[in-house]
């Protein structure tokens, strides 16, 4: 859900500087921790929709909490 607070908190910290995200899938839907390690870099173009457009792929080595 993307209104939870630690979804809120990465778009106003992407907002305040490059509008870049970045997002990576869980292996499994069951609420697993484990990710993939390739992902996606996207700019937020829209924050009334939060429209994301999706620019370059990305290998994530380290989870930060």
């Amino acid at each position: 859900n993307i209104f939870e607070p630690r979804y809120l908190d990465m778009i106003n910290d992407s907002m305040k500087s490059n509008k870049i995200i970045g997002m990576i899938q869980p292996k499994t839907s069951n609420n697993t921790t484990e990710l993939h390690n390739v992902g996606c870099l996207g700019k937020i173009i829209s924050f009334r929709e939060i429209n994301l457009m999706g620019f370059r792929l990305a290998k994530f080595t380290k989870a930060r909490n």
